[in-house]
């Protein structure tokens, strides 16, 4: 069982140092959801996952590399499932802002202890018993490189956690942003 959980961090390292230029294309949120949905959803109905989407049809797309964000959204929903082994919900919601598409994971596992927060995004760092530490450390390096962000925090009152995710607008040329302020 060592072994072969070393032969997984090596790989995951591997994968993740071999991550060169991003050939970013519009990606539609959605269904990149709805795809790592239906990839998990046997682990949902297992454990009592009741899922609730919140997606806009006329979401624009963000522009990145799907593969990318379905192994993002992939760990972030593996976590969820994790997080709620009682049952629970995962809510899911995404909405358009001005350059930026946001895409929120929010389930309602207990909180993350706040001491422990700052560092989830560390690489080797776990909140799981037997979790490795990587995935998301490559989750933010990922949105890092679509020059997005992903963040965690609590919900009040214990109610769960939400994974903050924000990715560039595919609809939105950002040199033409740049030389208008250039011009200015």
């Amino acid at each position: 069982r060592e072994i072969e959980r070393l032969t997984e961090i090596t790989e995951r390292i591997l994968s993740f140092s071999r991550s060169g230029k991003l050939e970013k294309r519009p990606v539609e949120i959605p269904h990149r959801v709805r795809h790592t949905l239906d990839l998990l959803q046997p682990s949902l109905q297992k454990n009592d996952i009741t899922v609730k989407l919140q997606l806009p049809p006329d979401l624009p797309p963000a522009l990145g590399e799907a593969e990318q964000i379905d192994q993002v959204l992939l760990n972030l929903t593996l976590n969820a499932i994790e997080a709620m082994r009682n049952g629970g919900t995962l809510q899911i919601t995404a909405q358009a802002k001005s350059e930026m598409v946001e895409l929120n994971l929010i389930n309602s596992g207990p909180p993350i202890p706040e001491k422990r927060l700052p560092h989830l995004f560390e690489p080797f760092f776990t909140t799981k018993p037997k979790g490795i530490g990587l995935g998301l450390f490559i989750s933010h390096h990922i949105i890092g490189q679509h020059n997005g962000t992903l963040k965690a925090e609590n919900l009040p009152e214990e109610r769960g956690v939400i994974f903050n995710i924000e990715l560039p607008r595919a609809d939105i040329d950002a040199n033409q942003d740049a030389e208008m302020e250039t011009v200015e």
